[in-house]
């Protein structure tokens, strides 16, 4: 029965670790999506594999209007990037919908940079959706299986609760044989 109860909690643990791992990977989004954005406003006529077309594409057309036109496009692009970050909030927040609605802008997001030729964006994007669905498979599962289950050795126990250790005794034995001493006596006869 313990073995039960320890496996179920195991595969619980490694239920939270998906869901959070999917969920980070929106942050992951934001983040490489915004320094992508910078450095193509800087001047880089590349980008990486890593960030968001819809943020590249807003960069590349503001950005054309000039030193003006550079600022709106890294507020859009910081925009964009909050909106995926949210996703991930609400994601670690357990919100189903968060998984879903980002994970199907994202998906959009990859089939743009798919429209332009870019496959290797689109990869790493298929990467990242697939951990996105490995967490939202996995919150699915843990609210199927209901609230965790509480180890047997605990149930019912107050935090807290349980026998008081017993007042030390006044003398204490001295961990030489033959030697007993009153408790704060230096032991000098």
């Amino acid at each position: 029965m313990t073995e039960s109860i320890e496996s179920d909690q195991v595969a619980r643990f490694r239920q939270e670790a998906l869901i959070t791992s999917g969920a980070n990977w929106f942050f992951w989004v934001a983040i490489l999506s915004v320094v992508n954005s910078t450095v193509y406003v800087l001047g880089a006529k590349y980008s990486m594999l890593v960030g968001l077309s819809s943020s590249l594409m807003a960069v590349a057309y503001l950005g054309a209007f000039g030193g003006v036109g550079k600022v709106f496009a890294m507020l859009a692009a910081l925009v964009i990037a909050g909106i995926f970050a949210l996703f991930g909030v609400f994601a670690r927040k357990r919100q189903k919908w968060a998984f879903l609605v980002g994970l199907i802008l994202y998906a959009i997001d990859g089939g743009i940079f798919l429209a332009f030729g870019d496959v290797l964006p689109a990869l790493f994007h298929l990467v990242a959706m697939v951990a996105i669905v490995a967490g939202y498979r996995a919150l699915r599962h843990i609210e199927a299986a209901g609230p965790a289950e509480e180890p047997p050795a605990m149930a019912g126990v107050a935090v807290g609760a349980g026998p008081r250790p017993s007042a030390p005794s006044a003398s204490v034995e001295s961990p030489l044989p033959g030697q007993d001493r009153k408790r704060g006596d230096s032991g000098a006869v």
